[in-house]
C-alpha cells in the first residue's frame, strides 16, 4: 500500500521581516517584503485571470459554436 504525502511551506513574511528589521539587516527585510508582495500578487492576480478573463473567453467560444 502507498503512503500519500503532504508537502508544506509556512509563510510568515510578519516574522522573517521583524527578524531582518531587529538585526538591522534593512536589505533582507525590504527584499523579503518585496518577494512576499510579488508572490501573493501573482497568485492573486492568476487567480483573477482563470476566474474571469478565461471564463469570459471560453463562454465566447460556447456561443460561436
Amino acid at each position: 500500500m502507498e503512503r500519500e504525502t503532504f508537502n508544506a511551506i509556512i509563510i510568515n513574511p510578519h516574522g522573517d521581516i521583524d527578524k531582518a528589521i531587529e538585526r538591522r539587516d534593512w536589505f533582507i527585510g525590504f527584499a523579503s517584503a518585496v518577494s512576499f508582495i510579488e508572490h501573493f500578487g501573482i497568485i492573486k492576480i492568476r487567480s483573477y485571470v482563470n476566474s474571469t478573463i478565461l471564463q469570459r473567453t471560453q463562454n465566447e467560444e460556447n456561443k460561436k459554436k
